[in-house]
């Protein structure tokens, strides 16, 4: 019965000093986020993706008609890019 008892007793103050540690780990942080601070938060990162989504897609110039028929479309070279190596 002892060694019962000893274990019961181990595992009663295991138990509290994990609840106590989780409280005080827990108990001291900002108050909880609230749903529509969450769904802000959501909405923001979706219109963040979608940003760096469309920057990603290349553009173009409107497509202009050569004499002898051809269709040439031209990139829009973004201004941060650096002009490429050995043009002058």
């Amino acid at each position: 019965m002892s060694s019962t008892r000893t274990l019961l007793i181990a595992l009663g103050l295991f138990i509290t000093v994990m609840f106590t540690a989780y409280t005080y780990a827990y108990g001291q942080e900002q108050p909880p986020i609230t749903q529509p601070q969450i769904e802000d938060n959501k909405a923001r990162q979706v219109i963040q993706d979608l940003d760096r989504f469309l920057k990603s897609i290349p553009q173009y110039e409107l497509p202009v008609i050569l004499e002898n028929g051809d269709i040439l479309i031209r990139r829009i070279h973004k201004q941060s890019q650096p002009e490429a190596a050995g043009s002058s």
